[in-house]
């Protein structure tokens, strides 16, 4: 797309990203109050990785902040002219570097911390997580890959075919890992949550008669609506912008690039508010009732499915009859 719609379409991708930003900022700040309130420790690890995620948007934001304040109001050519280079490498290569290694770095952390629910939900089986893990793997050198040929073609005056064409299979590739890592582990997540709830309610109404109750509330219902939203989300994100990249669709693909490290942002913030807002009592396992940031991961005890012989059930039993 040239002339003066190369221009127009970098400023509805300029103002899109902003104001994704602006919620996504909103969001972030919710989630630290709710973390204050809660007495959540900013130092566990998946806090810290939410805090890694909100430094690349800012460094995302501040790149397209640039480029859009150089190219509409400094280069001498006009936008239309700069824009027009820029988009096909010809200028601002460093800049495409910085967005591909943050682009890439986001992907990588919101894949690991969906593994590492996965993992803590499944019991920490690590027979789940051999996949998932594989894909980052193939990932991460995709990335490399990518990044490395931004440095070594950064200095070139013209991009060869060579680069263009490894450039654009290495991104269709990193999409296509971002959205079988995400529907895999929600698959797996919500599938799992689903089977302990039926499993912990044929126990009780075997053993206990008592069934009905788990039969009128599901306990895992909230965490798994919440990571099926979000999933959703995420992925639905990835795979519309997998398929403007696979059709050279300049337009999609530009916009969604520059969409990409906020909507991962607020995905994992999303999820955190969406099961803060449910009652935390729903949410029982093995004996222990988590707050909803447990359940999301953030300090999550060991997933079991609890047997009429457990120590949690027999001394709850013992309570009821009482």
């Amino acid at each position: 797309m040239g002339g003066l719609n190369e221009a127009a379409l970098h400023m509805v991708a300029t103002y899109l990203s902003l104001l994704l930003w602006g919620l996504y900022v909103c969001l972030f700040l919710r989630l630290m109050w709710v973390l204050r309130v809660r007495s959540v420790s900013l130092l566990s690890p998946p806090i810290v990785i939410i805090f890694v995620v909100f430094i690349f948007s800012v460094g995302q934001t501040v790149i397209i902040v640039y480029l859009a304040q150089y190219g509409f109001a400094k280069y001498p050519d006009g936008p239309t002219a700069y824009f027009t280079l820029y988009d096909s490498m010809l200028i601002g290569q460093g800049w495409t570097t910085a967005t591909d290694f943050l682009q890439c770095a986001a992907g990588f952390t919101v894949n690991v911390i969906m593994t590492w629910r996965l993992f803590v939900i499944w019991s920490r089986e690590r027979r789940v997580i051999y996949f998932p893990i594989l894909l980052q793997c193939s990932g991460v050198a995709a990335s490399i890959i990518i990044i490395c040929d931004d440095i070594i073609d950064i200095k070139q005056l013209v991009r060869s075919s060579n680069f263009l064409t490894r450039y654009h299979e290495n991104h269709l590739e990193l999409l296509a890992i971002n959205i079988v890592i995400t529907w895999y582990c929600t698959g797996l997540i919500c599938y799992r949550l689903w089977s302990m709830q039926q499993q912990k309610r044929a126990i009780a109404t075997e053993a206990y008669n008592f069934g009905s109750e788990f039969e009128s509330r599901n306990p895992y219902a909230g965490v798994m609506w919440a990571l099926i939203h979000n999933g959703m989300l995420y992925g639905l994100s990835q795979a519309a912008h997998l398929v403007c990249s696979a059709m050279q669709n300049h337009a999609g693909k530009l916009i969604l690039r520059e969409l990409n490290i906020n909507i991962i942002g607020i995905v994992t913030v999303l999820i955190m508010l969406e099961l803060d807002v449910r009652d935390a009592s729903e949410v029982m396992i093995a004996g222990h009732q988590p707050s909803p940031l447990e359940a999301s991961g953030i300090s999550m005890p060991v997933f079991r499915v609890l047997t009429p012989s457990d120590p949690e059930v027999v001394e709850g039993m013992k309570a009821a009859e009482s």
